[in-house]
């Protein structure tokens, strides 16, 4: 996977980026733009509703947004539409399909603390535009983070305090409005959050806007959580134990009605990830730490379902007391993870 470095202030971010994905940015543009369902709206009323509310919530990240698209000689409404794909289509435009079975997995003991995995489970024609990249703005922290050309937010990463997180797909509310992106959630998280409570402090303060999403977070105290969010709604589930995972429903009670909205063919694929997790995870012989992350990324069913399935286009692992990220570029069953990041300052 390639890898890239930022750093600047907002603008100079944004520019940056654009110079070093250029390709890869536009070709994205052309793929998503290209669909007339989509680029009716880089302009319509949620669109802009999002933008006002990024505008209140995090300015930096607006200004990083139009730098990237002034780069790349996209409007602002297209870039601004780029970086919250996920977020705009609403109910009746519904993201994602079927293709979308991310797992995430935490584990933890006394040595090592925290670690936390993450597949990325996507269409085989997007995985082209995916990479990873080391962040050093002017103001926040430092951190890495995979994230898919055309995005200003995160998809997975990890920062220099020992934050991990990332995410998988979930239910929707059946409703829509402002709220913050779900991806340029994950990037305000690691650039301004240092421990899981920061991150659930800040999660309530806001809401998806649409899609629902169980986001994993762990840090270098070795708490760690799943956040369980849809428009209007939120739960935490802390871990208890020596680990926790999420795959693509709510467990928490009040939140499990929605996941009958994703179908029967989702709640399969689920049981099967949590069976496998259970029973892996379950053994004695665990040791809870990096190599048992990786081993639980890579279990499978058969050739196409499992934690590393058909759709799983590459893993992560972040060992937040190291402040080590790991990536796996394929499926975690058939690929090795590589160290990528190695914050040591």
């Amino acid at each position: 996977m390639k890898s890239i470095s930022l750093g600047g202030k907002p603008g100079e971010l944004g520019t940056q980026l654009a110079e070093q994905i250029r390709h890869s940015a536009l070709g994205f543009a052309r793929e998503i733009l290209s669909d007339p369902a989509r680029a009716g709206r880089t302009n319509g009323k949620a669109a802009r509703d999002l933008r006002a509310y990024l505008q209140s919530a995090a300015p930096f990240l607006v200004e990083e947004i139009d730098a990237f698209g002034q780069a790349l000689g996209l409007s602002a409404e297209e870039a601004f539409f780029l970086t919250h794909l996920e977020d705009i289509p609403g109910p009746d435009l519904r993201w994602p399909g079927d293709e979308h079975n991310c797992t995430i997995v935490i584990v933890r003991n006394q040595a090592e603390g925290a670690i936390f995995a993450n597949t990325m489970d996507i269409s085989a024609r997007f995985r082209q535009f995916f990479h990873m990249r080391d962040y050093r703005p002017a103001d926040g922290r430092r951190f890495a983070c995979t994230a898919r050309a055309g995005l200003i937010g995160c998809s997975r990463g990890t920062n220099d305090a020992g934050l991990a997180m990332g995410g998988t797909s979930a239910p929707y509310s059946g409703s829509a409005g402002p709220g913050l992106g779900l991806y340029v959630a994950i990037r305000l998280a690691l650039q301004t959050c240092a421990t899981t409570r920061d991150v659930i402090d800040l999660f309530s303060r806001h809401t998806p806007p649409s899609k629902g999403m169980c986001y994993g977070v762990a840090d270098a105290g070795g708490e760690a959580a799943i956040i369980e969010a849809t428009h209007g709604e939120m739960a935490v589930r802390p871990i208890e134990g020596q680990y926790i995972y999420a795959t693509n429903r709510f467990e928490t009670p009040a939140l499990t009605r929605l996941n009958a909205g994703r179908g029967k063919p989702n709640a399969l694929r689920c049981e099967i990830r949590e069976e496998l997790l259970d029973d892996f995870l379950g053994s004695p012989q665990r040791t809870f730490g990096i190599s048992d992350a990786q081993a639980a990324l890579r279990l499978k069913a058969d050739d196409k379902l499992g934690v590393s399935n058909e759709r799983t286009q590459f893993g992560v692992v972040a060992v937040t007391k190291q402040r080590r990220f790991f990536i796996a570029d394929g499926p975690p069953a058939d690929a090795d993870f590589v160290q990528h990041w190695h914050c040591e300052e």
